[in-house]
């Protein structure tokens, strides 16, 4: 053994010690509070964003992949405004993890925030861009004119 030079990444235990140091990182990863709102908020808009196809124009005949890339690129966006009001909260609060018994004014300032960057994403959207319309059976907020439905998943 002796003038034999060992490798230090295959030297016993090394590997044994790097998958677990991979396994206690991917476990520290999930337990991130924006990643879980983040994937928590993805999964339920897009499921929501399916169920309002009816009231924009044009999806309920849009053929099934269109509507499906439409409806999953809304949820994203949808996830992004979730993950910015929550970290308007955090800005307020001092907190990443208040969402695990989250006061009243938190829950407040979460939802208001997610409701204005929603109207004023939709304004954007429908008016300047043109991106999407909505059918006539839209419900809108009045002076605003903004769809209900969407503001709802804000």
């Amino acid at each position: 053994m002796r003038g034999m030079q060992v490798d230090p990444e295959h030297a016993a235990g090394t590997n044994e010690n790097n998958g677990a140091d991979e396994l206690s990182e991917r476990v520290r990863m999930l337990a991130l509070p924006e990643l879980n709102v983040v994937i928590f908020a993805f999964l339920l808009n897009f499921v929501w964003e399916f169920w309002q196809a009816p009231f924009y124009r044009g999806m309920p005949s849009a053929p099934h992949w269109q509507a499906t890339k439409v409806c999953s690129l809304a949820a994203v966006g949808d996830a992004a405004i979730t993950l910015m009001s929550f970290w308007v909260v955090v800005a307020f609060g001092h907190t990443r993890t208040w969402v695990r018994e989250p006061p009243t004014t938190q829950v407040v300032i979460f939802t208001m925030t997610g409701i204005v960057v929603t109207v004023i994403a939709e304004r954007v959207a429908t008016e300047q861009f043109q991106m999407w319309a909505y059918a006539d059976r839209m419900p809108t907020l009045p002076l605003l004119g903004t769809g209900l439905l969407p503001c709802s998943s804000g």
